[in-house]
Order: C-alpha cells, then structure tokens, then sequence
C-alpha cells in the first residue's frame, strides 16, 4: 500500500507539471528560451528576473507544440525585471500587456517593433536607465505615464501617426531636453499636463511638418567670456552669445538692467568698454526661453592691476591680481621686482610706497598673465592694491 502511494505521487508530478522557472512550477504547455518563458498558444509568458539581455522569438522552435508565431507578451510579463539591461521584440508581435516595462530600472536598450500601434499605460514609467527609445512607426498615440519618471531620458522623437499623449506621459523627465514631433503636436500634450514637469514649454517648426517641444528649463544660453573677467584697456574682449534654438530673438543689457525690459537683441559679438555689466536672455514673444546670464567685466591699465580686496581674516586680507607680461615669458619676471601699493582709495596709489613685509607671490601662472596671492597687515580701511613691476 506504501509503494502504491509513492508510485501515484509520482507519477502525478511527472503528468501534471512540467516545467520549473524563477522558483514556479508550470504546465508542460510551458517552454523557456533565452531568459523567457513562453506558452504555447503564442504568448510570450514572463522574463526572468535574473534576465538582463532578452531577445523574444517570433517563432517557435521545433519540437514546441501549438501555435508556429508568437503575437502577445502577457501582463506583467517584465515585472520584477529589475536586472534587465537590453530588450528585442520581433516584428510578429501585435499585442503588449500592461504594464510594458514598468520599473525595469536598469533597462537603457530596447527595440520596438513596427506592429505595435498601442502601448500599455506606464509602458516605460520608472525606467531610470532609459535615455532614449526608438518608437514603432505605426503607433497611434502615447499611453498615460508613459515616461513616468523616467530621469535619464533626454531626447525622444515621436512618430506621424501618434494623435493624443496621455496625462503625465512626461511628468518626472527631469533630463528631457526635446521631443521631435514628426507631425504637429498632438492633442492633449498640454492640455492633459503630459509635460507637468515643465509649466514652460514651447514648440518651434523644424522643417515642413516636423516641430519640437522643448522642455525650456534645460535649454541654456551659451556666452563668451564665461565668468566675470578684468581686461586691459585697449584689450578689451569680444562678447558672443549663443542659444541652441533659431528663431529665439537673444536680448541683451550692458548696464545691469533687465534684459526682457531695455534690452537690446543680439545681432553678432560686440566689444566690451569700461565697466559691463552684461545680462542677457532668450526670449520670444515676450517670454524668456532660457535661464538668465550675468557677468561682469572691468578694464585695468596696462601696466598695474588695481583691485579690493576679496577676502579678510583677523586683519590679513587675500588680494588677486594680475599683471601684463607683454611681450616677456614668466621665466624673465624676477619675483623681487615685483611691487605692491596699498591706499585708501584709487587715486592714492599714485603716491603710495611699496610695501614690503608680508607680500609673498604665490604663483606665475602663464606667459601671458602673472597671478599673485598676497596677505597683507593692513587695516580694513586700505581697501586698494596696485601690482605692479618695478623697472
């Protein structure tokens, strides 16, 4: 009677079950190929979780019973896939269940059939990893959350036949740069807070019926010189500004104020006199397209540098200053030559001694400019330097 019990036992779980896969037990209608595992009505079932690079067979193989073509992936089929790097979907596919990759952190490669015309909500929501997918050509519309969180994702071109974004298709896209719209933008791109991310975006015509939607919190005016800068006079610097965008107008002041109310547009680099104050911005219609820019530049004689100082401890202050080499190398400055002046205001440098406890250089920096570092005793009240060399 014992034996009898053993025998039934197994042989039950030789008939019933047939295959084992990430820890579960399935029917023998059940095949694994690849990190997946298939059923035999042709469905793609689940990934492993273990799985990073999946390729999904379009056919099956010999030997595997019921339908020859595999059309659907299963809901669910990629959850807990948090492994997954790299996904290739065959052009037999039709139909994807939700919720796609959701979650799938680590995915940044995936390619998307041309059959597909739907896509399951939060297709690619919580995608970390993804900087950018090619979409099918044939899909109609992109589902809610589509993108939901996606913080890697940057640049993303969106087919000619996609007719609605659905709400918060964006929202968390934090690197979004552009979306290309092979067509004008869709209904509800707006409208359904597709891109609530970005309260500013702005669409701009790239060629015949192709526009962009950019995310205008990334978009950043370029400029030369890049930082507050002192020049000599009769050397003075040219000002370029730049915006990755055409058709934006760049406005521009020279005197502090601000640029979307007295400024001037931009028309080609322009030389910088005196004391600038530069603050510009891209705009259109009255609306800024980039964050602002702000820099200072300050002319100096030729042969000394006059600046305050930048810093103060108990009494000792740190001054930086340069000096023109002209046509000399650093290797022909002799350190000892180098003079220092101190006054309480600019005129008085004019008649002001050199001082000479407490100077030290601490650098040459190049062939063309001398920096120095110097703490002086001085009292707070002497807030002007001279540098310069003595003959």
């Amino acid at each position: 009677m014992k034996k009898l019990i053993v025998l039934c036992s197994v042989l039950s779980t030789v008939n019933v079950f047939g295959i084992t896969f990430d820890g579960q037990t399935y029917s023998s209608s059940f095949h694994v190929n690849d990190g997946m595992l298939y059923r035999e009505d042709g469905v793609a079932y689940k990934c492993s979780t273990n799985a990073t690079t999946v390729t999904l067979l379009s056919s099956a193989p010999a030997g595997w019973g019921g339908s020859s073509y595999f059309r659907t992936i299963e809901q669910n089929a990629f959850s807990g896939c948090s492994k997954l790097q790299s996904v290739t979907i065959p052009t037999s596919y039709q139909t994807f269940g939700k919720p796609g990759f959701k979650n799938c952190k680590s995915l940044s490669s995936v390619s998307l059939p041309y059959t597909l015309t739907l896509l399951p909500d939060e297709v690619f929501s919580g995608c970390t990893s993804l900087m950018t997918v090619a979409l099918p050509s044939n899909l109609t519309g992109l589902p809610e959350k589509a993108f939901f969180g996606c913080t890697d994702l940057s640049d993303l071109t969106v087919p000619a036949k996609v007719a609605t974004v659905g709400a918060a298709a964006f929202e968390g896209c934090s690197a979004l740069r552009t979306l290309t719209f092979r067509c004008a933008p869709p209904d509800g791109l707006v409208e359904s807070h597709a891109l609530d991310s970005y309260p500013r975006i702005a669409y701009a015509p790239n060629f015949e019926d192709e526009w962009r939607a950019f995310s205008l919190a990334n978009l950043s005016l370029k400029v030369s010189p890049v930082a507050d800068l002192e020049y000599v006079v009769g050397q003075e610097p040219m000002v370029m500004l730049d915006f990755e965008v055409d058709g934006v107008d760049i406005l521009y002041t020279t005197d502090g104020s601000d640029p979307l109310l007295n400024g001037r547009t931009y028309d080609g680099a322009f030389k910088a006199f005196g004391e600038t104050r530069l603050r510009a911005v891209a705009a259109k219609d009255g609306l800024p397209w980039s964050g602002e820019v702000a820099i200072k530049m300050q002319s100096r004689d030729a042969d000394a540098a006059i600046t305050r100082f930048v810093q103060g401890t108990n009494g000792r202050w740190t001054v930086i200053a340069f000096i023109e080499l002209g046509e000399r190398t650093v290797n022909e400055i002799d350190a000892s030559a180098i003079k220092v002046y101190a006054a309480d205001t600019v005129d008085g440098l004019k008649d002001a001694e050199p001082m000479g406890e407490g100077v030290t250089v601490e650098s040459l920096s190049s062939a063309v400019r001398v920096k120095l570092s110097i703490e002086t005793p001085l009292d707070a009240r002497r807030q002007f330097f001279k540098v310069g060399l003595g003959d």
